[in-house]
């Protein structure tokens, strides 16, 4: 007799105000390819929140243990998520609440705006105000670079290095809350 328990299954995860998107619904190009490539031995599940474009939005569908869930069914199942947008950073924070991580055989993002990049194992990591200082830098060496080419417009360099600073500072402040 022939199991009918999935050998795979991806889980698709939306972007952004995107909760109705084409390419996560059962009969989408993407769904319709895997089902060819892999037969009855894969499944495909939805996960769908909200879409706002907040922080709290993305932590709210992280939270909703969508993947918890489904991991904990059945034991020997390898299970992918492919993310979209934002999606992507839904998918990595409920991966980083689950409580056997290694159950999760990998995640695929695409176009995915990283709050926070970090490579596992602690190797790297970039945080939301040291992308601003370099920003704020680039911006720093462009107004002198300017001054310099239309002879010194010190009004101009002066409006930037004292308000630069200050517009770094509030962005951080409220990216560091959010």
């Amino acid at each position: 007799m022939a199991s009918t328990q999935p050998e795979i299954v991806v889980h698709l995860v939306h972007g952004t105000w995107a909760p109705r998107t084409a390419w996560a619904r059962r009969d989408s190009r993407l769904c319709r390819r895997l089902r060819e490539e892999f037969g009855p031995r894969m499944q495909v599940r939805r996960v769908i929140w909200s879409g706002r474009n907040q922080h709290s939005a993305r932590l709210e569908a992280a939270e909703h243990e969508h993947l918890e869930r489904h991991l904990g069914k059945v034991p020997d199942v390898r299970h992918f998520v492919i993310a979209h947008s934002h999606g992507g950073n839904v998918a990595l924070l409920a991966a980083h609440r689950l409580e056997e991580p290694e159950r999760l055989a990998g995640i695929a993002t695409l176009a995915t705006p990283f709050i926070t990049f970090r490579r596992f194992g602690s190797v790297w990591r970039l945080r939301v105000r040291e992308v601003l200082a370099y920003v704020f830098l680039l911006g720093c060496v462009a107004a002198v670079a300017r001054a310099i080419h239309t002879g010194f417009a010190l009004g101009y360099l002066s409006h930037t290095l004292v308000f630069a600073p200050f517009f770094g500072y509030l962005v951080g402040g409220a990216c560091a809350r959010a």
